[in-house]
């Protein structure tokens, strides 16, 4: 049962349970029917199992593709929308361990978003999730995790150095690549968009916003650079895919998240407190701070 109608039927109890209470005792029969609509809600209720509703995006367009609020030009809304897909796809890929640096995309069919609206104000577009059997409540999807990630690095993208470089941090070298030509096709159509996931929402206001936007993802302005360090690992969350990490040559604390290449993050803490060398992907946009995310522990482990 979708959440939407488990809460209709929340709804209709308490409409019913209302004009149960409001009904005189004489009326009996008319009661004794209000009895049994509330009876067959409550079982409703009472064996409901909660689907989750499938994730969505909004993605308005504005500029010169744009016309108003009547509609926008195909070849830039088809190629637009077909690399935003690209890059759900390559980051479902990428957070299931199958992505490599060239080549297909793989399961790129089971990660392809539908267009089920189109959305107000300006021109743009309602993207979700394709899910073929419902998913109980909590569930998630390789492809919902994607789409969050995109609209992470597209926030990112439009905000701070330290927004960009906590988005960067968590994604593959191709997926950056899918982002920049997202945003260079807008640039080349003199277009701009702002995208909503949920709660939250990447805005590029402007023409301009895009085309800086594009500067800041260059690859000589996303370094990363890989190292070793040496120190005490102080615990990893699993679920979360972060570690702690206390460094030898400061004794200074670093947090940073674990690669998805790594399967097992639970093992980390069968390391913890131990003096160990880990390999380190750092990340620094700007002036932002560096962000780290874990490789792997080289089998020469110190204890």
């Amino acid at each position: 049962m979708r959440r939407q109608e488990y809460m209709d039927l929340l709804s209709r109890r308490v409409a019913v349970r209302r004009m149960l209470d409001g009904t005189p005792e004489e009326f009996v029969i008319d009661r004794a029917s209000m009895q049994g609509q509330l009876d067959a809600i409550q079982r409703g209720i009472d064996q409901a199992q909660i689907e989750r509703e499938p994730a969505t995006m909004q993605i308005n367009f504005k500029g010169k593709p744009v016309v108003g609020t009547e509609g926008i030009v195909a070849d830039f809304g088809a190629k637009a929308l077909e690399q935003l897909n690209e890059l759900v796809a390559t980051l479902a890929a990428s957070g299931e361990g199958t992505l490599r640096d060239r080549g297909p995309i793989p399961n790129r069919e089971q990660h392809q978003l539908l267009i089920t609206a189109t959305t107000r104000g300006s021109f743009g577009f309602e993207l979700q999730e394709h899910v073929p059997e419902p998913l109980p409540a909590g569930d998630e999807t390789a492809t919902q995790r994607a789409m969050s990630k995109a609209h992470a690095l597209l926030r990112g993208v439009a905000g701070t150095d330290d927004d960009l470089a906590d988005a960067a941090n968590e994604v593959e070298p191709r997926a950056i690549e899918k982002l920049r030509s997202f945003l260079q096709t807008m640039a080349d159509a003199q277009a701009w968009c702002s995208a909503s996931f949920g709660d939250l929402k990447a805005d590029f206001p402007s023409l301009n916003a895009i085309q800086y936007g594009l500067e800041r993802i260059k690859q000589e302005n996303l370094p990363e650079t890989e190292t070793v360090l040496e120190g005490r690992l102080l615990g990893a969350l699993p679920i979360a895919r972060t570690f702690e990490f206390e460094r030898a040559t400061d004794q200074k604390v670093i947090r940073g998240k674990v690669a998805a290449s790594f399967a097992e993050v639970e093992k980390l803490n069968d390391l913890r407190g131990q003096t160990i060398r880990i390999r380190v992907l750092e990340t620094r946009v700007g002036k932002g701070s560096v962000r780290y995310r874990l490789l792997d522990v080289p089998a020469d482990v110190e204890t």
